[in-house]
């Protein structure tokens, strides 16, 4: 009904006031005076009456001009949205609430042209892809022999690479082990059942990774959480609320949007499908793709042995995909088959042992490669191995 709605607006006539426009993650636009920003809602004043839209549905806002950032005397920064301005005070509808402010003690006063939210709702920086990934990509890679054994230390004459099928000659080889891990996890309703074994797999992840990697937590279900470190799986498992939903595909794009550099990696724990998130599949997939981070997906086909729990229908496709655009890997874990359903430890010990023997490539004359997409296939002349790696990567500013 709320989409139905934001499809209405659309198309809805001017109304007699300056409108600013609001730009939906689900491609939709509404004409609208907004008349106050909260921590987790918007307040439109439309044709059709006031709504509260949640922040993570919107993805910019241009402003007409009531948006401003004042700069006090004290020094203080006060940015909200501009409601009330007369002779003496003004009144701004800040975050937490409105605010009158007597003119004396305004410095200065801008106008905010544009604002633009990420996928949990968070003010983002209009910067471009490359702002965060650079001008060159890391060509990241992992290997692992027929035992699936990841295999590191390789030197540059056992690397083959070619560039839009061109062999290209590879300068160097380095470790590229990520200094920050991000596990995205599940907690709908449905995953609850899996509480046990979530603990014993995360706290034989935390001991498999390099000493001094940093692994934090983003939940979702109806909503989408960024938490703190892991430091105890147990006490946070039991701390977590498995409720409704999956926001997946919200989730996706928040965790690469929260991400720092390029030396970090995503891991994706599910056992279901997006239920309503505010980007569909295909954005959250180009939002990694954009990026040089690994993204590592388990999908979990079934309740455990024993749950009266029915289970999901997962999304296997989009679980491959993202791992695969990403140069990671995904697993299927199938408590229905024996041959396909390893604990979670195991997993999850499997993934870590593959992110600590991650390598990257430095080319020769890597920096003079022409900007825009290219397409890379790394393999190497040892037999019976499976390199893993991206397959596009992008040179230049995007």
């Amino acid at each position: 009904m709320k989409r139905f709605i934001f499809l209405l607006l659309v198309s809805a006539a001017a109304i007699g006031f300056a409108q600013d426009r609001v730009v939906f993650k689900n491609g939709n636009h509404l004409d609208a005076r907004v008349l106050s920003i909260g921590m987790t809602t918007i307040t439109l004043k439309a044709s059709i009456g006031e709504l509260q839209v949640p922040r993570r549905e919107i993805e910019t806002i241009v402003f007409s001009g009531s948006m401003v950032t004042i700069g006090l005397a004290s020094s203080e920064i006060v940015k909200g949205i501009l409601s009330e301005d007369s002779a003496l005070s003004v009144k701004v509808e800040t975050i937490t609430g409105p605010r009158v402010i007597n003119r004396s003690d305004i410095a200065s006063m801008e106008p905010v042209a544009k604002m633009s939210f990420d996928a949990i709702g968070r003010e983002s920086a209009d910067a471009s892809p490359a702002a965060a990934t650079g001008s060159v990509p890391l060509l990241r890679f992992f290997a692992v022999d027929k035992k699936g054994t990841p295999i590191s230390g390789w030197r540059p004459t056992e690397i083959k690479f070619k560039l839009d099928e061109v062999e290209t000659p590879v300068a160097s080889v380095s470790a590229a082990v990520p200094g920050k891990i991000t596990l995205v996890l599940d907690t709908s309703l449905s995953m609850k059942s899996w509480m046990k074994e979530l603990t014993s797999g995360l706290d034989a992840f935390l001991h498999a990774v390099p000493p001094g990697t940093k692994v934090q937590i983003l939940c979702f279900n109806d909503d989408v959480k960024l938490l703190e470190s892991i430091s105890n799986p147990s006490e946070l498992v039991n701390k977590l609320e498995f409720k409704g939903g999956s926001l997946l595909y919200d989730a996706v794009a928040a965790a690469v949007g929260q991400a720092t550099h390029d030396q970090e990696a995503l891991l994706l724990i599910t056992d279901g499908s997006d239920t309503g998130s505010a980007i569909v599949s295909s954005v959250a997939l180009q939002k990694v793709e954009a990026t040089d981070i690994p993204c590592y997906t388990i999908g979990i086909a079934a309740p455990p042995t024993g749950s009266k729990d029915s289970g999901n229908a997962i999304d296997k496709a989009f679980l491959e995909d993202l791992a695969k655009i990403s140069g990671a890997a995904f697993v299927m874990k199938d408590p229905r088959k024996a041959d396909k359903n390893p604990d979670l430890a195991t997993v999850l010990k499997q993934i870590a042992a593959e992110m600590a023997a991650t390598d990257s490539i430095q080319l020769v004359n890597g920096s003079a490669i022409a900007p825009g997409w290219h397409q890379i296939e790394i393999d190497v002349t040892r037999g019976g191995v499976k390199v893993h790696c991206k397959k596009q990567v992008f040179y230049g500013a995007k």
